[in-house]
Parts: structure tokens; C-alpha cells; sequence
């Protein structure tokens, strides 16, 4: 997790300068994430570096002000790669110790001061494959494919993760009206 391997890929010195801020205030927070998944020093480490090139691939959607949007994208697709490592490996995935703090709860925390923050908390009730795909697309407004490209799943299974996930929030939105 050296960042000067990073900086090379970047366009501009500002991009750089701000990829460089991004990297410091979330490396320790990604690589603990991806820990909690792996349980493995290195395939944490890989983990951590796929979620900063996905950020570089990103970095004119995600490289405004918004530390903690960027923070919550970030764990999510460090979450789903230390899932792919697993995968790849035909590593069960690891369960957290009990004294780690939940994701979806650091999640919340973050954007809790925002004035969506009933709704996304409702989002984060989903089953963690249909929130990621609903908080990329309307909270970080990425495009279906760079969605596809970020979750490495098709383009066919992140529309219709949308589409499930919409008609669940709906029931759930519902059901808390009645």
C-alpha cells in the first residue's frame, strides 16, 4: 500500500494532491475493512489497493470536498473486493470479531448529518448487494457500467439489482407509512 505507486496514474498535480489527502485519511480505515473480511495481512492489502484504482478510475466523480462520500464509496468497494479475493481464493468469508464495528454503522455515521439520512438508512436495511448498487448509482451517481466495472459484476446484474432493490425500499417505505 505505497502511494507513490499510485500517483503515476493520476492526470494532474491537484489530482494528485487530492488523491494523495483521500489516501492518508482512508487507507488505515479500508485496510481494517478489508481485514475484518480476509483475515490476512496481504490479501488485505490487495484489497485496499483494487478499492484506490477503482478511486483513480473514479477520481473526476469522486474528487470533490466530500470526505465523507468518498469514505463511504471507498468501503464499499473494498468490502466487495476483499468478497472477490474470498471468492477467488474459495475462501469462506470470515466473520467479523464481535468488538468490530459493524459496516453498515460506519456507513451511517457518516452520512448521518446528511438530510437524506432517514432514506439511507432505510437503503442500508437491504441486503448489502442491492444498498451498494443503490448508494453508487444515486448517492455517488455513477453510470450503470461504471457501477458493473467498480462491483466487478455484469451490467445485466446491476440493473436488475436496481430494480430489486427499488421494489424493496418501496415495501419497506410502505410498511413504515402503514
Amino acid at each position: 500500500m505505497v502511494l507513490e505507486m499510485y500517483l503515476p496514474l493520476l492526470a494532474s498535480k491537484k489530482e494528485e494532491s487530492r488523491f494523495e489527502q483521500i489516501y492518508y485519511e482512508n487507507r488505515n480505515l479500508l485496510y481494517y475493512c478489508a481485514y475484518s473480511i480476509l483475515g490476512d495481512v496481504q490479501l488485505s492489502e490487495d484489497a485496499v489497493s483494487e478499492a484506490f484504482l477503482a478511486l483513480i478510475k473514479n477520481m473526476d466523480k469522486i474528487a470533490g470536498n466530500d470526505a465523507e462520500r468518498t469514505r463511504s464509496y471507498l468501503v464499499i468497494i473494498v468490502r466487495n473486493a476483499a468478497r472477490k479475493i474470498c471468492r477467488s481464493r474459495k475462501h469462506e468469508v470470515i466473520t467479523a470479531p464481535q468488538d468490530l464495528p459493524d459496516l453498515t454503522s460506519i456507513q451511517m455515521d457518516i452520512h448521518a448529518r446528511e438530510a437524506k439520512a432517514d432514506l439511507f438508512r432505510l437503503v442500508q436495511s437491504l441486503d448489502e448487494k442491492y444498498a451498494d448498487v443503490l448508494v453508487l448509482k444515486y448517492y455517488h451517481q455513477l453510470r450503470d457500467r461504471e457501477i458493473a466495472r467498480s462491483l466487478g459484476v455484469s451490467l445485466t446484474a446491476v440493473k436488475s439489482r436496481l430494480a430489486r432493490g427499488k421494489r424493496l425500499l418501496a415495501e419497506i417505505i410502505k410498511e413504515e407509512m402503514s
